[in-house]
């Protein structure tokens, strides 16, 4: 079944043993990225980046870059 739980086993287990190639990185930052909007939409309070850091088990640095791309998929429509 669906769960943040079990989203969040199926990333961290997605990424086990994955290099750093470009596209990798950019593959796991659009995983980051879905985890960090899935938060922002279940949750019914205002979240910092700190918080959504916290909820998501990603550092402040991913949250922040994944913040600015939700932000620029959102400008465009």
């Amino acid at each position: 079944y669906l769960s943040y739980d079990n989203l969040m086993k199926a990333h961290f287990q997605s990424r086990k043993g994955k290099g750093y190639r470009k596209e990798i990185i950019e593959f796991n930052l659009k995983q980051e990225t879905a985890i960090v909007e899935a938060i922002l939409f279940l949750d019914s309070e205002p979240l910092n980046e700190d918080m959504i850091s916290k909820i998501s088990e990603l550092s402040r640095d991913v949250v922040e870059i994944a913040l600015q791309k939700l932000q620029e998929k959102y400008s465009k429509k």
